[in-house]
C-alpha cells in the first residue's frame, strides 16, 4: 500500500534529515514511527503525505507513484489528498480558517465535491462529536481538546 525506495531529503540542501530510506507497508499492517528528536520521523510522514516531496528515490502509495508531477492528475491528487492526512503536532499550526465551520468544509473542498456533498460531510461531524456551538467561532478561541477533537474528525 505505501513503500518507499532509497528516498532521501534535505532541508535547504545540506540537512540531512533521511537518507535512503526504504519502507514497505500492506494493507492492513500497523505501524509505528519512533525515534529521538530530529530522527526524521515528521519528515517522513510529510513525504507520505505528500506535503513535501523525495529529493532522491521513489514514493508509492496503491502502486501509484506519488511525486510533484503525479499529484497534479487529478485521479493521483484525489486518491491520495481523499485517504491520507496529516495532523500537525501543534493544532495551532494547521487551523488558519476565520471560523470553526470554514475550517470543517475546507478539505471537502479541495477534492473538487459539489456545495451539498461539502455541506452533508460538515454536518456529519458536526452531529457525530456534537460541536454545533463552536461552529461560528473562530479556532484561535478553541481550547487545546476542541482543536484536537476538530481536527481529528476533520479528515
Amino acid at each position: 500500500m505505501i513503500k518507499l525506495s532509497d528516498v532521501s531529503y534535505s532541508y535547504l540542501d545540506n540537512i540531512a534529515a533521511l537518507c535512503d530510506v526504504n519502507l514497505e507497508i500492506k494493507k492492513g499492517e500497523r505501524v509505528v514511527i519512533i525515534g529521538s528528536n530530529g530522527s526524521g520521523k515528521s519528515t517522513l510522514m510529510k513525504i507520505i503525505s505528500a506535503l513535501i516531496y523525495p529529493l532522491s528515490g521513489r514514493y508509492f502509495y496503491k502502486d501509484r507513484e506519488i511525486n510533484l508531477k503525479t499529484l497534479k492528475k487529478n485521479d493521483v491528487h484525489f486518491l491520495v489528498r481523499s485517504e491520507i492526512a496529516y495532523l500537525f503536532e501543534d493544532s495551532d499550526s494547521q487551523l488558519f480558517s476565520p471560523t470553526v465551520y470554514e475550517e470543517l468544509i475546507f478539505g471537502p473542498k479541495q477534492l473538487g465535491l459539489s456545495d451539498s456533498e461539502c455541506k452533508k460531510r460538515v454536518e456529519a461531524v458536526v452531529d457525530m462529536i456534537d460541536i454545533s456551538d463552536l461552529l461560528s467561532r473562530p479556532p484561535y478561541t478553541l481550547s487545546g481538546g476542541e482543536k484536537k477533537r476538530l481536527l481529528y474528525h476533520q479528515y
